[in-house]
């Protein structure tokens, strides 16, 4: 420390406005220097004094590493010298506060440059320090720590919760938010504009025969090539498998939605090379053209839908705009909506269980209960194609009464120590009965509470929060356990953390795909701190190879479920798989 600091006469303290302000604070530090200079010295973050004005009188030695700059050279600088300008004003407020007085105490963080140029995040706690006698602010006392990494993984969880990890794209809820902007842009200005359902033709036989890696890098390329098409105020999202979609806004001829579809068939049907096998994929094109009619996002989207289905219908490779008097789509819809009336009449539906396993002993700590529907005629049909259906004509609440009787009642077969677990869907949670049906699930199995697990996700949240939350707090309460599925999709998982103690968190298949990637793990292992820290369990789900398993278990996920342990089993199954593990009564503990 500068020895003039401490050579100013102690009775400076009596004006702290004059120009021997500062040393009055220096006398202050004055009677115990050493033991400032141990630990100013010696700690990572960077100890600030300041003056009244935001002069710098004294910076320790770690500005080196963390800034870069010799400590002696920010000596009589302002930090508003170095703060980001778009972070002057936060700085700013802070300052503000300090001044009020000695007690006050402000943290924040802002970007400060680096002798060599580029910005570090820094977060800066900042208290006053007061004259004792006049109790007026006389200086500052700062520190200073380098949260550059924390910020850089926190804006890639937000990136990712917005963006398909594969492609880079907007994903589901991202394109969501575009299109109810775009809803809106348009009744306040009376415009136009198109939603596009695009599928891929070709794909799914594509991926099956030339493998996975190869299916990801078609995709890659189509989304790139869709990018290429568009401008930049239109969006294109990738939803999820081959299915894309595209918001075009400010509608006029020269850019119509046919003419872009046309531009976009054209491109996505060049060959592709995929590490020297030569493919062709084309696309189906749905259209819908927003007329300022007072249509929602939801029925704009259903009616790309119903385009599409009649442009695959059409020979595919092909477009089609949406048409009022075609039905097609909402006709076969229909039939399958009949079906399933009979198909629970009939007792067609049945559940399959797939594991979450202890990634630590292997032992079983859970099954997740997962429909299935073999059809008399079709044969089995999956999840994908008849759970949408069933949440348009509200069949999904019986069917999901019938699944926790079901669930429950095998539960009862199992070791005491393993649950089940029985995903929610948003048109359960907003019709009335879900916990009446719950109630009776666990009453007439005789299966605890605690044994019971809900798997929700962030989608279901989104619809009328507070009521799903309060509902769900009321089966918390008789001892039913929450997880949040496919955690980091949705772009507010962050905050319902904070709004509801869940007791596991799965963190969804997209990152563990990608974990042996530096920045997937790093993802992983922040998301696993943030549950550690809020008390809730990590699950780790899809994970598909030993690489995988070790790397989750690495990042510290305490259980894992994937095709690697155990694809979905049939009842009798699922009871043979759960013996055969470690922890079960009977079995080996050692082995």
């Amino acid at each position: 420390m500068p020895n003039h600091v401490m050579d100013c006469p102690a009775d400076a303290l009596a004006a702290p406005t004059s120009s021997c302000a500062w040393p009055s604070l220096g006398a202050i530090v004055g009677h115990s220097e050493r033991l400032f200079r141990l630990l100013a010295e010696h700690t990572n973050d960077v100890i600030v004094l300041g003056a009244p004005d935001m002069q710098c009188l004294y910076v320790s030695p770690a500005a080196l590493v963390v800034l870069g700059y010799d400590p002696h050279d920010l000596v009589g600088t302002s930090p508003v010298d170095f703060i980001h300008p778009d972070d002057i004003h936060v700085f700013a407020e802070h300052w503000t506060g300090i001044l009020g007085g000695p007690e006050v105490r402000t943290v924040c963080s802002v970007r400060h440059r680096h002798r060599e140029g580029h910005f570090v995040w820094i977060e800066a706690s900042v208290r006053g320090v007061d004259d004792p006698r006049s109790g007026q602010i006389i200086g500052c006392v700062a520190a200073l720590r380098d949260i550059t990494a924390r910020r850089e993984a926190e804006d890639e969880i937000r990136h990712r919760a917005l963006h398909d990890v594969l492609t880079g794209l907007p994903n589901r809820s991202l394109f969501r938010d575009r299109l109810d902007q775009a809803v809106a842009h348009a009744a306040r200005t009376r415009s136009h504009f198109a939603v596009l359902a695009c599928d891929l033709d070709r794909f799914k036989a594509i991926n099956d025969s030339l493998g996975h890696p190869a299916g990801d890098a078609l995709l890659r390329v189509t989304a790139a090539r869709m990018r290429a098409v568009l401008r930049s105020c239109d969006t294109v999202a990738r939803l999820g498998g081959d299915e894309f979609a595209v918001v075009l806004t400010s509608l006029d001829e020269a850019h119509s939605a046919e003419c872009v579809a046309e531009r976009l068939i054209a491109a996505l049907s060049e060959p592709v090379d995929l590490d020297g096998q030569i493919v062709e994929v084309g696309v189906s094109i749905g259209i819908v053209v927003a007329a300022n009619d007072g249509l929602g996002a939801d029925e704009l989207f259903k009616r790309a839908d119903i385009a599409l289905y009649e442009a695959k219908a059409s020979g595919r490779n092909t477009y089609r705009a949406f048409c009022p008097e075609v039905g097609r789509r909402i006709a076969t819809r229909s039939h399958l909506g009949l079906d399933m009336k009979e198909a629970i009449r009939r007792g067609e539906f049945r559940l399959v269980y797939q594991p979450v396993i202890d990634a630590n002993t292997g032992a079983v700590v859970s099954l997740e209960a997962l429909m299935r529907w073999q059809h008399p005629v079709h044969g089995e049909i999956g999840p994908s194609a008849f759970i949408p259906v069933a949440e348009e004509t509200g069949l999904i609440v019986p069917l999901g009464s019938w699944a926790f009787q079901e669930a429950c009642r095998e539960a009862t077969h199992w070791p005491p120590h393993v649950r089940v677990a029985v995903n929610i869907s948003a048109v359960q949670m907003r019709r009335d009965g879900l916990e009446l049906a719950v109630m009776q699930a666990l009453a007439t199995s005789g299966l605890p509470a605690s044994r019971l697990k809900l798997e929700v996700t962030e989608s279901v949240l989104m619809q009328d929060a507070d009521n799903v939350l309060a509902c769900l707090h009321r089966l918390r309460a008789i001892g039913v356990l929450v997880a949040l599925d496919d955690f980091g999709t949705g772009y507010s998982s962050l905050s319902y953390l904070r709004r509801f103690p869940f007791d596991k968190i799965k963190i969804d298949r997209s990152f563990i795909r990608d974990i042996a990637d530096p920045n997937a793990a790093a993802i992983v292992r922040a998301v696993v701190s943030i549950g550690e820290r809020l008390g809730m369990g990590i699950v780790a789900e899809g994970v598909e190879t030993a690489e995988q398993l070790e790397l989750v278990r690495r990042e510290g996920c305490n259980q894992v479920q994937g095709f690697l342990l155990s694809r979905p089993l049939t009842a009798e199954r699922a009871r043979a798989y759960v013996r055969s593990r470690p922890g079960s009564v009977g079995n080996d503990q050692g082995r």
